[in-house]
């Protein structure tokens, strides 16, 4: 099968994981100081894992009191070691944000929320977020990992009909739902498909290490489906900017 990535799909390959780190930071600080100069609120959700590593990058001087941050999924869980949001306030650059009086959508677990509950209050928070900054961007840095999710949009191959029900409601920002068998932390609220696709202006992705090439192959794909492989929603979303240390010239098509 052909291999090629479509317009909105911007892909940068370096040599190094510290170059990719590095490289990624440096656009995303261009797209939030342009958004601080011309005094456009922004929404800027941050993803788990090694994309922790680009916050000593990220320049707080674009961040105000007009800014707010968040997580751009949610593992339901009251361990601090757990809860994306969690591990995101111990931060410097949490820390630092706040010192400028930066907002958030804190989803950390509130006692006795259910993860129900929690789904429903990030999705307001976010739906609140968009009615009262209508001119304002939600930009966000991405994840993927080696067996094809992003923004905690797990594979469902063995059961499209469920994946379209969770993940593509058009009035839903976020859901949730048990990963059981599928992720460590089976218990979920995420933003969904709709979120991804029609609501996030600019994506910043951060997928570097050789275990993460069959799944970026795959999103480079002509042909495939969102099940099998969630990060393809890449190939619909607004303005991504894709940031690998894989090489993928010389890569035999995986079989979906």
């Amino acid at each position: 099968m052909q291999q090629s990535f479509p317009k909105n799909l911007h892909v940068h390959t370096t040599s190094t994981k510290e170059e990719a780190c590095e490289l990624l930071t440096q656009a995303l600080n261009t797209t939030l100081k342009k958004a601080f100069d011309d005094k456009t609120p922004f929404l800027l959700l941050v993803s788990g894992g090694s994309a922790f590593d680009l916050f000593p990058h990220i320049d707080v001087k674009n961040f105000s009191s007009a800014s707010t941050v968040g997580v751009l999924d949610e593992r339901f869980s009251t361990d601090p070691s757990v809860n994306n949001m969690e591990q995101f306030k111990k931060t410097n650059f949490y820390t630092a944000l706040q010192d400028k009086k930066v907002e958030s959508i804190d989803t950390t677990v509130a006692h006795g929320e259910t993860m129900e509950q929690l789904a429903v209050r990030f999705d307001q928070e976010l739906w609140n977020w968009k009615k009262n900054n209508s001119e304002g961007i939600i930009v966000a840095t991405v994840g993927i990992g080696p067996d094809g999710h992003t923004s905690g949009v797990l594979p469902f191959p063995e059961n499209p009909s469920l994946f379209t029900e969770l993940f593509e409601n058009p009035d839903t920002l976020v859901v949730s739902y048990d990963a059981d068998g599928k992720n460590p932390y089976r218990y979920r609220a995420t933003t969904t498909n709709t979120f991804l696709r029609n609501y996030l202006d600019h994506a910043f992705v951060y997928a570097v290490g050789a275990n993460k090439k069959d799944a970026l192959v795959k999103v480079g794909l002509d042909s495939g489906d969102l099940p099998a492989t969630p990060a393809r929603i890449l190939r619909e979303m607004k303005d991504v900017h894709l940031f690998t240390d894989v090489s993928l010239e010389e890569n035999n098509s995986p079989q979906q």
